[in-house]
């Protein structure tokens, strides 16, 4: 059976035998518990048990009769009970998980490089460090990547942080500067994907060479000496970069990458 439906059911609770007994269902109609159980080759008792799984998360209808007739809901219905289920489910442990207690030990440091191996984890990654970022946030990356991002950013920017974001193209993803939503983009030839803030944290990814193109993995930099390096990077790029957008800075300001403040 494709994985992809197992996994379906196995988040659903149903297991293989849940799916197996749905896809039986969907494809050859309503059934009878014996007809059924000759169909998939599972016996009627544990069948039945199944049956009564199925039926209690919403998965197939019954009718009550001598005998009992089972027909699947369709995939739209399953659509809306799997979805609800992973948001109520889901909703219930980030909240327990947010809420654990974390032990910090007495030498523990956060400087070091971490990998992520997911591209999806890593955007969501730099999200959430946008979010707690409060003075400088460098970017760059192709307008594809950045789409995600331009919302969060001018709220940052209307907050007091600094947002700087180099764009560049990528064949198949255009330039976009009427996405942009923050004063200071310049335009780059070319770059790999990277985000800094506060001088604290780098995260950094290859750089793309189409649109379906998507970086193997990306690193989490918090080696003191290595974000510096990336920073003094970021300000070359921005140098030698086309401007895009450069409105005059929100005074006070604070800066922790003192090269760009000197710029300004």
């Amino acid at each position: 059976m494709d994985e992809d439906i197992l996994e379906l059911f196995r988040v659903l609770g149903a297991g293989r035998l849940g799916a197996k007994i749905y896809c039986t269902l969907l494809s050859s109609g309503q059934m009878t518990l014996s007809r059924l159980s000759e169909e998939t080759g599972i016996v009627a008792p544990q069948l039945y048990q199944y049956l009564k799984r199925l039926e209690t998360l919403g998965l197939i209808e019954v009718s009550r009769g001598k005998p009992n007739l089972y027909r699947a809901v369709s995939p739209d219905v399953l659509e809306a009970v799997y979805k609800e289920r992973l948001e109520r489910v889901g909703k219930r442990a980030l909240e327990k998980l947010r809420s654990m207690p974390r032990r910090v030990q007495a030498d523990e440091r956060s400087y070091g490089v971490f990998v992520l191996r997911s591209w999806r984890s890593f955007r969501a990654r730099v999200l959430e460090e946008i979010k707690s970022a409060n003075y400088d946030i460098l970017m760059c990356g192709d307008s594809a990547f950045m789409k995600g991002y331009w919302d969060e950013l001018e709220e940052k920017e209307k907050k007091g942080a600094n947002v700087y974001v180099i764009l560049y193209e990528v064949p198949g993803i255009p330039l976009d500067e009427k996405a942009v939503r923050v004063s200071k983009v310049r335009r780059a030839v070319s770059g790999d994907i990277m985000a800094i803030l506060d001088s604290k944290v780098a995260l950094v990814a290859q750089r793309r060479i189409g649109p379906r193109d998507v970086p193997e993995y990306g690193l989490v930099v918090e080696e003191p000496v290595l974000v510096d390096y990336l920073e003094h990077e970021f300000f070359h790029r921005w140098l030698r970069g086309e401007v895009l957008r450069d409105s005059p800075l929100r005074l006070p300001s604070v800066f922790t990458v003192h090269r760009l403040a000197a710029l300004e």
